[in-house]
């Protein structure tokens, strides 16, 4: 709302839902030429039945990426106006999990385009078994299908408009031998469990037998867990102390992250050199142990960001403090930060974890290569613990990006 009214003269109103604003509901929708809401609002079926008696024709959907999963309630909701007269999405990673997003997208822009998901699965979607996606086929044809409905600009079309960026790779080592045991035992935890979904998978063909299935669904759960605690280990092992689950707690773990003194050498380096970093991590309480370690050992304060804030509150956090005051040298953010948040001030990023995707990736990094940075070159720095689970990640990331690379990049060749 105020980059309108900041760039145009037209009357944007923010729109909510009728829990928070009440009886100004109503009053939400008058003298107005654009109504601003996020995906969640949209949901709301006044808000909806509203928009529809605005007659509202055009509708334009930044990081449509969040419509991608075509059963999820949020997209089934875009979906309900599908038939407006122009529609227009934003991304810059549309596909951020396998190629099947690219269904979940244009059955909002084009839904004619590919009929049902069960006649696109068909064309171009290749499984491993169980209903899992291995990849994609018919390349080539998809391709030439969504072509004429995609406007691409690359990196290279930008680049006089954009900082470069350059990514590099900081590595360190698991020493402690407690550590390395915990480690090693996690992984062991993590490939027992995973032999067993495949036997499961094994005894039950039909992915639906499965859907209800107690034990596959608990080895499922226990999968996420083991993950979860494995980075957290190489992350902090106090996440796995502190932890509310009595299954982390089996890990525990007094030793200190090599990451830990990683970080604090970098953040050393580039606030000496008078500048100032945004460093994202996935975990709130890993934020918290941040800010408070690095608080204790420097001479400046540190804010964060993160999804239990209004959008008031990250907007003084990253504008009024970080953006504007010299006292603040270093923003901590979750992924809530790695959308709608301009640090055109700064050019130095650290991942103190790696992104769950190629997708949260590209938007975390994107936050300090924009149109307005006053910075020609921007920095990131990935902090990986060798033989943990930050390589893996590396691995998923790599994959999620190869995707993106063969059927969106190179989409007119």
């Amino acid at each position: 709302m105020k980059e309108v009214e900041k760039f145009s003269d037209y009357i944007a109103k923010a729109i909510e839902t009728p829990s928070k604003v009440k009886k100004k509901f109503d009053e939400q929708f008058e003298n107005a030429d654009l109504f601003i809401l996020n995906y969640e609002t949209l949901k709301n079926k006044q808000v909806a039945a509203k928009l529809r008696e605005k007659n509202v024709e055009v509708m334009l959907l930044d990081e449509i990426h969040y419509i991608n999963n075509h059963t999820s309630a949020r997209s089934k909701a875009a979906y309900e106006f599908n038939d407006l007269k122009y529609l227009i999405g934003a991304t810059a990673t549309p596909i951020t999990n396998n190629p099947e997003n690219l269904f979940g997208i244009f059955n909002l822009i084009e839904k004619d385009l590919f009929q049902s998901h069960s006649k696109f699965a068909r064309s171009y979607i290749k499984y491993a078994g169980y209903g899992r996606v291995a990849g994609c086929k018919n390349e080539d044809h998809l391709k030439k299908k969504i072509a004429p409905y995609i406007f691409i600009k690359s990196e290279a079309d930008v680049a006089d408009q954009l900082p470069s960026l350059v990514v590099n790779q900081k590595y360190c080592y698991i020493t402690s031998p407690i550590m390395q045991e915990t480690n090693a035992k996690l992984f062991e935890e993590l490939d027992v469990v995973n032999n067993q979904i495949k036997q499961l998978e094994k005894r039950y063909p039909n992915p639906k037998d499965l859907e209800s299935n107690e034990e596959f669904l608990t080895a499922k759960g226990k999968v996420m867990a083991y993950q979860t605690f494995l980075q957290e280990l190489v992350d902090d092992p106090r996440l796995l102390n502190e932890s509310e689950s009595n299954l982390a707690k089996q890990y525990h773990c007094q030793e200190e992250s090599p990451k830990l003194k990683m970080l604090f050498e970098l953040v050393e380096e580039i606030t000496e050199a008078g500048s100032k970093v945004c460093i994202f991590t996935k975990y709130v309480r890993m934020q918290n142990i941040l800010q408070r370690e690095l608080e204790r050992y420097f001479d400046f304060k540190c804010v964060i960001i993160n999804g239990s804030m209004t959008p008031e509150e990250r907007y003084e956090a990253a504008y009024t403090k970080f953006g504007d005051n010299d006292d603040y040298k270093v923003l901590i953010g979750t992924d809530a930060m790695a959308e709608g948040i301009s640090l055109s001030k700064c050019n130095y990023l650290i991942e103190y974890d790696l992104a769950d995707s190629y997708a949260i990736q590209t938007q975390r990094h994107g936050r300090i290569k924009r149109a307005n940075s006053v910075h020609k070159t921007g920095y990131v720095y990935q902090l990986i613990c060798v033989d943990s689970w930050d390589e893996v990640q590396q691995k998923i990331i790599a994959k999620k990006e190869n995707y993106d690379n063969n059927l969106i990049q190179n989409i007119g060749e």
